[in-house]
């Protein structure tokens, strides 16, 4: 019942086992303890309750379809327990060595390991093979990010192909990532409840500038589908944003996304998050130009800019991408900022 209140039931069973796994772990090390005491005393408790819980489950499921296998999994697990309380009262005893117990347990798991695995051959599939559409992504020359329906860009999935999706799911979100999607693209998204972590397949009302500054290129949808029906909420989709995929999805590219990496040559000092957050949402199609700094006026750099025009044509070009490190080339006319639209975390170092 408890189970029934998650989100992802179907999940369930696998956070058990990995449980168990750990609990069965720190049990091993108990037992090695040569100062450990009354183990089968103290495990007996236990087994006996779980004895009895499969004992009524099986009762209560006699008629089940899979009743026989349901049986025969659980003889073989009260078997194990049976096993394991007799290694317990033998070291208790002092009839068993806890040295030469550390060659009997791994002997018992391998041998309870053992008995799962199949004994036919099963198919085996390439979990990341070629992709069309993956490919057509990974072939731009730029950085770029996309964005997509849940099942025509399933999130997290892109990352096993190492294209990069503004959406995700289940994932560890940079607390001040959370506070931006919060503050200005849906209200309130993110909460501290039973919810995992996750943006996905929502609309993002009327902030098509901050998809621009997040570096979204790419919009994809199911192939049978329309963009409007997934995506309702962009303005006049048919005439921005040109089809330049239509095959097993269609991927609609938005040409009005800002670089992974640019220069500006204003900025705006805010030390305060929300104010600075705020003066972002009031910003809209200056994003390009002006940097937002969460920081207190720095007048040295502020004296520096004056003398730069708004825009010109220093670059910003990313030829080294990975999980620790960005090598950028940058050429710069006159004195500016340059911006990486990325999360920032505090261990970053430039």
């Amino acid at each position: 019942p408890i189970f029934n209140q998650c989100r992802y039931a179907s999940h369930t069973p696998m956070l058990v086992a990995f449980s168990i796994a750990v609990l069965a772990g720190m049990g091993v090390r108990l037992i090695l303890n040569p100062k450990a005491q009354r183990l089968f005393l103290k495990a007996s408790i236990p087994s006996l309750i779980i004895i009895v819980i499969v004992g009524i489950m099986l009762f209560l499921q006699m008629d089940a379809k899979t009743f026989s296998l349901s049986l025969k999994a659980s003889l073989f697990a009260s078997f194990l327990v049976i096993l394991f309380l007799a290694i317990l009262f033998l070291r208790d005893r002092g009839w068993i060595h806890h040295k030469t117990l550390a060659l009997v347990l791994p002997a018992i798991f391998f041998f309870e390991l053992f008995c799962y695995i199949h004994r036919e051959r099963p198919h085996r599939f390439d979990s990341f093979g070629v992709v069309p559409y993956i490919e057509m992504l990974k072939s731009s020359p730029e950085r770029i990010r996309s964005y997509g329906n849940f099942w025509a860009f399933y999130p997290n999935t892109a990352s096993g192909f190492q294209v990069d999706d503004l959406g995700f799911f289940f994932g560890l979100a940079p607390k001040r990532f959370v506070h931006f999607v919060n503050t200005l693209i849906i209200r309130d998204h993110f909460r501290n409840d039973l919810r995992p972590p996750a943006l996905r397949s929502i609309p993002i009302q009327n902030r098509e500038d901050l998809f621009d500054l997040l570096n979204v290129k790419h919009i994809i949808t199911p192939a049978t589908d329309d963009f409007q029906k997934h995506f309702p909420h962009f303005e006049n989709p048919a005439v921005r944003y040109p089809l330049v995929y239509a095959q097993e999805v269609k991927i609609y590219e938005r040409p009005s996304a800002y670089p992974r990496a640019f220069i500006v040559h204003r900025a705006l000092w805010e030390s305060d998050d929300n104010k600075s957050l705020a003066i972002l949402a009031g910003m809209k199609k200056y994003l390009r130009q002006v940097a937002v700094i969460n920081y207190p006026v720095h007048p040295k750099l502020t004296n520096a800019l004056k003398g730069s025009p708004a825009t010109d044509n220093s670059q910003a070009r990313i030829i080294k991408y990975t999980a620790n490190e960005v090598g950028i080339i940058v050429k710069m006319e006159n004195p500016g900022f340059l911006v990486l639209a990325d999360a920032y975390h505090p261990d970053w170092k430039a």
